[in-house]
């Protein structure tokens, strides 16, 4: 697939907002795309949609909680490659699922992701996020690389709400 790139967390906020995703006090931490689809961490959880078809139409959109969460591992780029990868253990009742997305190596902060999920999910003895707005500095202050995420939701077109 794709490799994800940096997104504005702030214009993805918004645009979120505007689809009724995000709950009372959630905000979006950071936020990644992947041609058409969306991988994003919020102060609550990891949302993952993903655009389905030749028309995107249709939407998948993940949602797990960070005390959902119950491993993650991270392998950074090699000499010759050009993409990192993130991969999520969820646990839930039927089966032991993961969640795997490629990053651009040079355009994303692999650590910096590790950080703030393995802080997400380890911040209270029940595995539950104790972190907050107040909590910035756990958010890399690295460049975004799309101007902003109209562009992603334009190109799924209006059936994103």
């Amino acid at each position: 697939g794709d490799d994800a790139v940096q997104l504005n967390a702030t214009d993805m906020q918004e645009q979120l907002e505007k689809t009724a995703m995000l709950l009372s006090g959630e905000f979006v931490a950071m936020a990644h795309r992947a041609g058409r689809d969306a991988f994003i961490l919020t102060n609550r959880r990891v949302m993952y949609i993903d655009v389905k078809g030749w028309t995107g139409n249709r939407i998948n959109y993940l949602s797990v909680p960070y005390s959902s969460l119950r491993a993650l591992s991270v392998e950074s780029a090699g000499s010759w490659d050009r993409d990192t990868e993130l991969t999520l253990h969820i646990k839930n009742y039927w089966n032991m699922q993961t969640l795997t997305q490629d990053f651009r190596a040079k355009k994303t902060d692999i650590m910096a992701i590790q950080k703030y999920i393995a802080a997400q999910m380890f911040a209270t003895d029940d595995g539950t996020s104790g972190l907050g707005a107040e909590d910035a500095e756990l958010v890399p202050e690295y460049p975004s690389y799309e101007s902003d995420s109209t562009g992603f939701f334009a190109w799924i077109g209006d059936d994103y709400h």
